[in-house]
């Protein structure tokens, strides 16, 4: 009886990006070119921040953003946002 072959998974449509613009797979190119080895979760967060500002400059990241709750304050370990273009169109009639 013949073992059965792995179904292959099919490629994503679009790469995924971070804030809509860093390409994920090249952040983490970027971080495994430079940091090879993190020493704790702190110096991940801080090498991951700097590779996404190497990759896309236009994204801004924060480490440990502090977010306000109703019982207690909580920190977000890291915040990721970019600019986004809008492009309006005028219509000729």
């Amino acid at each position: 009886m013949a073992t059965p072959m792995p179904t292959p998974r099919p490629a994503p449509a679009a790469p995924e990006t971070i804030a809509g613009s860093a390409v994920l797979e090249e952040v983490l190119a970027c971080l495994c070119a430079r940091w090879p080895v993190f020493h704790s979760e702190a110096d991940l967060q801080h090498g991951f921040a700097l590779a996404v500002g190497e990759v896309a400059p236009e994204v801004s990241c924060r480490l440990e953003v502090p977010v306000r709750g109703n019982d207690a304050s909580e920190y977000l370990a890291l915040r990721v946002w970019g600019r986004r273009a809008v492009r309006q169109s005028s219509s000729s009639t």
